[in-house]
C-alpha cells in the first residue's frame, strides 16, 4: 500500500543518536546497511474507516470495493508514512525523502490498485501479515516489479497504528544499502518483526546477529544460529556457490573497481533444523568503515521454496512433454513393432528425473496363451530377464496392473518374498497398463531406486506414456493389416 501522507519531520531524521548499548549499535548498523526498502506506516485511520463500513452494514468488503473502486484510492490517502529508509529513496529514484513524498502520487500505476485492494481486504479481515507481488513506478517513470510484505507491529494489532512494510525489487536484483538515522527501538522492531531473516557476520564468517525470524524459516532459534558456522546451514553445492561469491567480491580487482556499497543476490539451498531443505534468496552486502574497507557482511534471506517448486513443476512438465513428443516421433518411423518398442523403452529409462540406473521393460499380451510376453527391455539381465520373459495375468505387479487397468506402484522397502519379477536390491517399481478399449495390450514396467517414492505427477505422466504406447501399437497393427490387404 502506498500512502500519501508523510509525518516524520526533518528534526526526526537528523536527530543525533544518544548513548546506546553495543546491542543497540548492532541494530543501528543493521538498519543503516540494509539493502531492503523499508517503510514504517500508521494505518489506524484506514482501520477505523473499514470498521465503520462494517458497522454501516457492508458485509462483503471485497464486493464493496469491486463496485466502489474509488474507495480504494481514498483509503490509500488515509495511510501515514512515519519513516522510510534510504534504500526506499534509491528504489524510487528520488533525490531524498522529501522528493519521494512530494511525488508519491507518481508511484502508483494501474496495476497497483489490485494489490491495494487486497491489502485493504486483509486489514478489514483483521490479518496482521500480508504478502503480494506489486507494480509501482519510480518518480522518473520507470516501472518496478516488487515483492511487498507488511506486518503489524506487536501491540498495534487492534489499531494498526504501526505497520512495517518491506519492498524487494524483483526487477533488477540490485538493492543498495542506505542510511537511516532513527531511534534505537525502531531498529529493534525492524529486526525482530520483518519476516525475512536478517543477519550480520564478521569477516571471519562468524555470526554477530541473526533476527528471530530465523526460527520460522529454518527452525533454529537465533541463539542456536549464533553458535553455528555458516557452512552448517547450506548444502555442499550451495556452500560452494556462496564461498565462491564471497571470494570474488573480496578479490583485489573487485574491491578496487566496484562500488563498495554493492549488493549481490544468490539463490541457495539451506538446511533446516529438521534436516529438510528450503531454497532461499540471499541478498548480501558489506558493512564498511570510513575508508570503505569491509568490516562485516549483512545478509537478508527470503524463503523462495514455493517459487522453486513452481519452477520445478514447469520444468518437469516441459520435460514430460518432450518425452511424449519423442515417443510419438518414434511411432511414426517406418520400423517394425518390436524395434519401435525397443527404441521407446531405451528412451524411457533416460527420463531426466529418473536415475541413471533405471531399468525398464515392455511386455505385450499373447492372446492365445493369455500371458504377458517380454518384447523390449533395457537393463534386464540374468534371472531378472528370465523372470520377466513371460508372466500370467494377475501374477506379480505387471500382471496385476494389466488386470486392473491402473498404474501400480510398489515401494522398494516391501517384502522380497512376494516379488517374483523384482530386481536384485528390491527396487521401487511402476507398472503401467497399456490399454485399448478397456482391454490390456501389455504393460510398461519401470524399476527405480529402492528409496524412490510414489508421486502423483509421475503417475499422470506414466499414464500418458501408456496411452501413447497403446495408440502406437494400434497404429502399427492397422498399418500391418493395410499392407497385407494391399499385398493380396
Amino acid at each position: 500500500m502506498k500512502p500519501t501522507t508523510y509525518e516524520a519531520t526533518e528534526k526526526d531524521l537528523n536527530r543525533p543518536a544518544g548513548p546506546s548499548s553495543a546491542h543497540e549499535e548492532l541494530y543501528r548498523g543493521l538498519f543503516e546497511h540494509s539493502p531492503v526498502s523499508l517503510w514504517e506506516e500508521d494505518a489506524s485511520e484506514v482501520k477505523k474507516h473499514l470498521n465503520g463500513l462494517k458497522q454501516s452494514g457492508v458485509g462483503d468488503i471485497r464486493t464493496y470495493f469491486d463496485y466502489h473502486p474509488e474507495e480504494v484510492a481514498r483509503c490509500a490517502t488515509m495511510v501515514k508514512v512515519l519513516a522510510v529508509n534510504g534504500a526506499t529513496v534509491g528504489l524510487y529514484e528520488a533525490g531524498d525523502t522529501a522528493a519521494l513524498m512530494a511525488n508519491i502520487d507518481k508511484v502508483l500505476c494501474e496495476e497497483s490498485y489490485d494489490v491495494l485492494k487486497q491489502t485493504l481486504i486483509a486489514i478489514a479481515e483483521g490479518k496482521t501479515w500480508f504478502e503480494a507481488d506489486a507494480f509501482n513506478r519510480t518518480i522518473t517513470g520507470k516501472k518496478k516489479h516488487l515483492r511487498m510484505r507488511w506486518s503489524v507491529a506487536p501491540g498495534y494489532e487492534h489499531t494498526y497504528g504501526r505497520v512495517w512494510v518491506s519492498m524487494m525489487d524483483l526487477t533488477e536484483h540490485e538493492l543498495f544499502a542506505k542510511e537511516l538515522d532513527d531511534t534505537d527501538w525502531r531498529y529493534r522492531m525492524f529486526a525482530d518483526y520483518v519476516n525475512d531473516v536478517i543477519w550480520t557476520m564478521d569477516m571471519g564468517l562468524n555470526f554477530d546477529f541473526v533476527s528471530p525470524s530465523v526460527e520460522r524459516t529454518l527452525g533454529y532459534s537465533a541463539e542456536e544460529i549464533a553458535g553455528m558456522q555458516f557452512e552448517e546451514l547450506l548444502t555442499p553445492a550451495s556452500l560452494e556457490v556462496a564461498m565462491a561469491a564471497v571470494a570474488e567480491e573480496l578479490a583485489p580487482d573487485a574491491m578496487r573497481t566496484r562500488d563498495p556499497r554493492r549488493s549481490r543476490v544468490l539463490e541457495l539451498e539451506f538446511i533446516t533444523k529438521s534436516g529438510s531443505t528450503i531454497w532461499g534468496e540471499l541478498n548480501i552486502s558489506f558493512m564498511l568503515d570510513k575508508e570503505s574497507i569491509p568490516t562485516g557482511i549483512v545478509g537478508v534471506i527470503r524463503d523462495i521454496t514455493e517459487r522453486y517448486a513452481v519452477m520445478e513443476a514447469l520444468e518437469r512438465g516441459w520435460q514430460a512433454q518432450k518425452v511424449i513428443n519423442h515417443l510419438l516421433q518414434i511411432s511414426l518411423d517406418d520400423i517394425s513393432r518390436d524395434e519401435m518398442l525397443q527404441q521407446m523403452i531405451e528412451h524411457m529409462v533416460t527420463v531426466p528425473w529418473f536415475t541413471s540406473e533405471t531399468v525398464g521393460a515392455i511386455l505385450l499380451m499373447d492372446p492365445e496363451s493369455n500371458t504377458l510376453v517380454l518384447k523390449a527391455q533395457s537393463g534386464l539381465t540374468g534371472d531378472s530377464f528370465r523372470a520377466c520373459a513371460r508372466r500370467r495375468l494377475g501374477e506379480c505387479l505387471c500382471g496385476t496392473a494389466a488386470v486392473s487397468g491402473e498404474v501400480t506402484f510398489r515401494p522398494g522397502e516391501g517384502e522380497e518374498s512376494s516379488r517374483q519379477c523384482q530386481l536384485a536390491g528390491a527396487r521401487s517399481q511402476y507398472c503401467v497398463p497399456i490399454m485399448s478399449s478397456d482391454q490390456p495390450l501389455g504393460v510398461l514396467s519401470i524399476y527405480l531406486d529402492r528409496g524412490h517414492e510414489q508421486n502423483e505427477k509421475e503417475m499422470e505422466f506414466l499414464s500418458a506414456v501408456g496411452r501413447v504406447l497403446a495408440s502406437s501399437l494400434e497404429r502399427k497393427r492397422a498399418i500391418g493389416t493395410l499392407r497385407k490387404s494391399e499385398a493380396s
